[in-house]
Order: structure tokens, then sequence, then C-alpha cells
């Protein structure tokens, strides 16, 4: 891929995920062709990115203790439900609550959420590079609920020759 801005959130499967939710589609009688499929093989999605240019991206999760952090630094009380699941005492399972709330949320508090953590981050845009990095993502994607889940990401730059395998 040229990629000369942002990509969408993307988070391919493990092998098990794969073919659990293949399984679990096909026995929902959801055809292969079906657009509303996620899974249209059982087959796990490795990718590799292997830059020709300098290159920035997101990929794993940052440390918890800098998650809660970077969500609690913007002081919105939209939100102190995510800050709650951060408060589980398996990290995994915290930040994948956190995240989940987030993502599947109904669209009008995804956006309302996403409003408040933009309007927050660019008030504070000089305390931190993350907050710089919510407001460049809102700029060119205003409402996405991806520029909450940045927070959660590490982000990377890598430079010519160099690969990051997902």
């Amino acid at each position: 891929l040229a990629v000369d801005k942002p990509l969408s959130l993307q988070v391919p499967p493990t092998r098990e995920q794969a073919q659990d939710g293949y399984r679990r589609e096909d026995e929902a009688g959801i055809p292969p062709t079906d657009p509303s499929r996620n899974y249209r093989d059982s087959a796990h999605k490795p990718e590799m990115l292997f830059a020709l240019t300098p290159f920035e991206m997101m990929c794993g999760f940052r440390p918890i203790e800098v998650i809660r952090e970077l969500l609690g630094g913007l002081r919105v009380a939209e939100l102190d439900p995510l800050l709650g699941n951060l408060n589980c005492p398996d990290p995994e399972e915290a930040v994948r609550s956190a995240l989940t709330a987030i993502l599947t949320a109904e669209p009008w508090r995804q956006q309302s959420v996403t409003r408040a953590v933009v309007s927050s981050a660019q008030a504070r845009g000089g305390q931190r590079p993350e907050y710089r990095l919510a407001c460049d993502l809102a700029r060119r994607y205003p409402s996405d609920r991806g520029i909450v889940a940045s927070l959660f990401l590490n982000h990377l730059r890598i430079q010519p020759g160099e690969s990051v395998v997902i």
C-alpha cells in the first residue's frame, strides 16, 4: 500500500478467532459473499509492514498505566465509564473492556465521547504528543471513534528498511 494519510482502525484476527468466527457465521447461515460477514474464510490474517519511506503507525496497546494517564489527563466526564473499566485487576481484560465499550457504544454516544475528547485534546494539545495526534486524526476524520482508540495504541515511527509484523 502507498499510504499518504491515516487508514482506518484494523485488527487482524488470530488463527483461533478466525476459525471460531468463521464457524459461528457459517452456523448462523450467513453466506460467505454476504457483505455483513466478518469472516470470509477460517484463515487468520497476519500482516507485515515494510517501510520504503519513513512511516508512522499505531500498533499494539500502550501499558495500562499510560492509557489511564492519557484518558484521565483529558478530564472528560464522558470517559469516566472507560476509566472505570480500566480498573479491572486483569490489565488485558481491562483494556479489552474499555476499548470494547467505546467501539460498540451507540453511535450517538461514540460521537459525544469523541467530540468531548477532541475538544479537551485541542485545549491540551501542547501538553502531550498523543493529544496532538488525536487532534490531527480529528481534522482528517471528524467524529471517528478511532480518535479515542488512538489513545490506547502505541505510536510507532519506522524508517526505510524497517518492518513490523502484526
